[in-house]
């Protein structure tokens, strides 16, 4: 299953049942993203590690922590964006520092939240939660327009 650009999945199916191994309570959302790579004939059917982390990530924060879209709906002022950035500056600053110092480091001034939301972990993770609040505000703006996928 492993292959040099990432995961090689030979049938959806098998991208399914990975996608459903992620720590999460099992719904269709791997289904449907199994789908849409397998229906999509632009696609080489091989999804990143990271791609991967990424969508776990989003659905541990909907399950895991409770924010739900519903919830992410009442940020509209940018918190989203901010928190990403947040997790994406410090992983891109710190990427060759010490780790525990890292994890200790404080809430900047960008972060939109308390300060015990802030949960540093190592530049990579880090990567994924920004990204992953990235595309809860894609989604929060897509519900906001009505819209089930951009072009």
């Amino acid at each position: 299953m492993n292959h040099e650009k990432g995961f090689y999945f030979p049938d959806r199916e098998s991208l399914a049942r990975a996608l459903n191994n992620v720590a999460c309570y099992y719904d269709l959302s791997s289904e449907l993203i199994a789908d849409e790579i397998f229906n999509n004939k632009e696609n080489d059917s091989s999804i990143s590690a990271a791609m991967i982390d990424v969508i776990a990530e989003r659905q541990r924060q909907i399950t895991g922590e409770g924010f739900t879209p519903e919830q992410d709906d009442k940020y509209d002022r940018a918190e989203m964006v901010s928190a990403a950035l947040s997790y994406i500056r410090l992983a891109t600053i710190w990427k060759d520092k010490d780790p525990d110092c890292y994890r200790k480091s404080s809430a900047p001034m960008s972060w939109p939240w308390l300060p015990e939301y802030w949960k540093p972990t190592n530049p990579r993770r880090d990567l994924i939660k920004g990204i992953a609040l990235l595309l809860a505000e894609a989604e929060r703006q897509d519900r906001l327009n009505g819209q089930g996928a951009s072009a």
